[in-house]
């Protein structure tokens, strides 16, 4: 009985062995007898248009992230891995970065602060104040009290647009 497990043990240890090889011998007669090609520069494409170049080649592309990017349209390759003009095995994931255009934000309501608040909450949101206008109020509202601002709260703005403000004085 012993002497038949031995026996088995064996010819699954020489199977296995033998299975390993095989399945090396095929992966790198598979790997090996991929094409070689180059890389195109993606940078500037749509995915959709840069999909439609790389797939000849056999390759695909992958959105890996994406960022805010004010000289570049949304949806616009930024950059790619690996670079354009390496040389690479067909077959390979181009990962990208897309633009996501230009970063907006929503204009806070500014009246009825103080000029320093008013600061703040445009530092905040990088925002830059613009004209200050001063006006004198008889109505006894409190000095350098925010009464109207431009563009109103509420507007989407691009990030680091200006807002100007009407202040009592």
């Amino acid at each position: 009985m012993l002497k038949k497990l031995l026996k088995f043990i064996v010819i699954l240890i020489i199977f296995l062995v033998a299975a390993y090889y095989g399945l090396n011998l095929l992966m790198s007669l598979y790997v090996h007898s991929k094409k070689i090609v180059i890389v195109p520069d993606l940078k500037g494409q749509t995915i959709e248009s840069a999909l439609q170049e790389v797939s000849p080649m056999r390759m695909s592309i992958i959105k890996e992230d994406d960022e805010y990017n004010n000289a570049v349209p949304p949806d616009t390759i930024l950059r790619q891995n690996p670079q354009a003009g390496m040389t690479v095995k067909e077959g390979r994931v181009i990962r990208v970065t897309v633009s996501r255009g230009v970063e907006t934000v929503i204009v806070p309501d500014l009246v009825g602060q103080n000029l320093r608040a008013a600061s703040i909450a445009l530092t905040g949101l990088s925002l830059t104040m613009g004209e200050v206008s001063w006006q004198v109020v008889d109505e006894g509202k409190p000095r350098s009290v925010v009464l109207a601002q431009t563009p109103s709260s509420g507007t989407v703005v691009n990030k680091g647009s200006t807002v100007n403000i009407l202040v009592s004085k």
